[in-house]
């Protein structure tokens, strides 16, 4: 087996940590040195006045893709240089995904994404917005499965099903639109894949869902940045059994959003004292059906634990 002393040395005497502070740094200069970023993020802040005229604005930044390549280039050597880079960006993680956000506003999201092989999954997101898609190098496939927006009316019993589609190899001279508030797309990456990605925000309430491989639908989620990060926080600290994930299942018993509260009624279902049972009481009064039922089931969970 390979010696760690190295390694060790270089974590304990700081050579590692110095190495990565100068690569962030020039990482950082190539980024704001790209006058092309610049002018991106200019675009995505100038008000639009509906999602079909940012999307307008987006798609010749997704035609002729020349300006995103010095930064590629750049990021490119520099990872290859110090592999352990962590770019000064907003970065996301999403199972086979990787995306950096290189400009974004409260009306669109621009990312450069990685892609990297990995089983079909078995389940199918629909995402809620519009997202524009262009391959920039390796080699994708996609599954178009059509559906239905959803509301607040929405109910597991009577939601629209997906029909799969074929499924179509991406080009690199092609966009891909896929109109997440209504359909889902499939992935499949013979190589890795490097994709350019615009998310445009539509200002309304929109929500994510998830189908299994039958086009039946599993579940639906909040779009919102803030609700996102919120259900986050209480899934994670009710997984973790933690005392202060009630505090944090409390929050979402307020939402205006139902999905947040039907979320809340599955998390205190899910606790194994009987803190949440005056909230889970409290749920089965809701107004949509799905928190009224999610609460009975949580009842009925605490009841047979007991």
């Amino acid at each position: 087996m390979p010696s760690t002393a190295g390694l060790d040395r270089s974590l304990n005497d700081g050579t590692i940590t110095r190495r990565l502070t100068r690569a962030t740094a020039r990482a950082r200069t190539a980024i704001e040195r790209q006058p092309d970023l610049r002018r991106l993020q200019h675009l995505l802040t100038s008000p639009a006045p509906h999602a079909a005229e940012m999307e307008r604005r987006l798609r010749p930044l997704l035609q002729d893709v020349r300006w995103i390549r010095p930064l590629l280039v750049d990021l490119s050597d520099l990872i290859a240089a110090e592999p352990l880079l962590e770019l000064p960006l907003i970065a996301t993680a999403a199972g086979p995904e990787r995306a950096v956000v290189i400009g974004s506003s409260a009306q669109a999201t621009v990312s450069l994404v990685l892609r990297n092989v990995a089983p079909v999954p078995p389940s199918v997101r629909v995402g809620g917005q519009v997202v524009l898609h262009r391959l920039l190098s390796g080699s994708a496939a996609v599954q178009r499965w059509r559906g239905s927006p959803i509301d607040d009316a929405f109910t597991l019993h009577d939601a629209p099903r997906l029909i799969a589609g074929r499924w179509h190899a991406l080009r690199a001279d092609r966009i891909v639109r896929e109109d997440g508030r209504r359909d889902g797309m499939l992935w499949r990456v013979d190589r890795p894949a490097v994709l350019l990605r615009a998310a445009i925000h539509s200002g309304r309430s929109c929500y994510a869902r998830v189908h299994d491989d039958q086009g039946m639908i599993m579940g639906a989620s909040a779009i919102d940045d803030g609700a996102s990060r919120l259900a986050m926080l209480a899934t994670m600290l009710t997984s973790m059994a933690r005392a202060d994930a009630l505090p944090a299942i409390g929050r979402l018993l307020e939402a205006r959003d139902f999905s947040l509260r039907w979320l809340a009624a599955r998390l205190i279902g899910m606790l194994d004292d009987d803190a949440g049972r005056a909230s889970l009481l409290r749920l089965e009064g809701d107004p949509h059906p799905e928190v009224r039922e999610a609460a009975h089931r949580g009842l009925l969970s605490n009841s047979g634990a007991a």
